[in-house]
């Protein structure tokens, strides 16, 4: 029998897109096939319409920006009155058996772009570094906390400096572990990296554990470059990914509303 995690996770890929979007057209199809066509055809359009919407740049951006709009990133560079901070960084998936490292497991990329930020941080602030991150899957060799300090590690950090949170498997359980540590090491005062777009779920699981945490978004998904022209409005597979993690986020967060209050 599946853990309760990964049944969660697989309840949410049938419900957010592109899951849910495939189960309503054929829902749709089915209806129509079996007698009910007005509704069998309007479940079917529906799932076409909102397809093309997700992938669309305007749709995206507004997505997006419900999410990564409600914390300012950190100022760069950070004022003296963080310096003595430490830094927590939350993990963000694993890359299993690449095979550009001769089939170990590496960070994924938006969990490389959380620690490279971690560690440009490192510079300015004067405290530790704790990275989170537990193992997720089955044929994970090693947890990502372990993966994140090494390369913390070898990007020049002291070993000393790097505590490794290695039970973590997600946002609440990173919170927990952490500030189990936070405790340990007499920590009162850390700034929180992880990606822009998951910045609020993770305020809000510190705070409802009593932490105060420093916002320190990073990687963001939104485009601030050019104004939107006539392509922003055609669909592209990258701008439906990013809406679906948007729309992945919200349901986070409602169910850990419901969930831990």
């Amino acid at each position: 029998m599946p853990d309760a995690l990964i049944l969660a996770k697989a309840v949410a890929q049938l419900v957010l897109p592109p899951g849910g979007l495939i189960v309503t057209g054929a829902l749709g199809l089915w209806l129509a096939v079996h007698g009910r066509r007005r509704l069998g055809h309007a479940l079917v359009f529906a799932s076409l319409v909102f397809a093309w919407l997700l992938a669309t740049e305007p749709v995206k951006d507004a997505l997006l920006a419900s999410l990564e709009d409600r914390y300012p990133p950190l100022a760069y560079p950070p004022p003296p009155s963080v310096r003595n901070a430490a830094i927590v960084v939350l993990g963000g998936g694993i890359e299993e058996h690449s095979p550009a490292f001769a089939g170990e497991d590496r960070l994924s990329r938006p969990a490389l772009k959380r620690v490279l930020y971690a560690w440009e941080l490192a510079h300015w602030l004067k405290g530790p570094v704790i990275v989170s991150g537990g193992v997720i899957g089955p044929s994970t060799s090693r947890p990502e906390g372990e993966i994140a300090k090494r390369l913390l590690v070898r990007l020049g950090l002291p070993p000393e400096r790097v505590i490794a949170e290695v039970r973590a498997r997600n946002t609440w359980e990173n919170a927990r572990f952490v500030q189990k540590i936070l405790r340990e090491q007499k920590i009162a005062r850390f700034v929180l990296v992880t990606t822009a777009w998951h910045m609020p779920r993770a305020m809000q699981v510190f705070r409802r554990l009593g932490m105060h945490p420093i916002p320190a978004p990073c990687d963001y998904r939104r485009d601030f470059g050019e104004p939107y022209d006539l392509r922003s409005f055609l669909p592209r597979w990258t701008w439906f990914a990013d809406s679906a993690d948007a729309l992945h986020e919200w349901l986070g967060m409602l169910w850990y509303a419901l969930r831990y209050g």
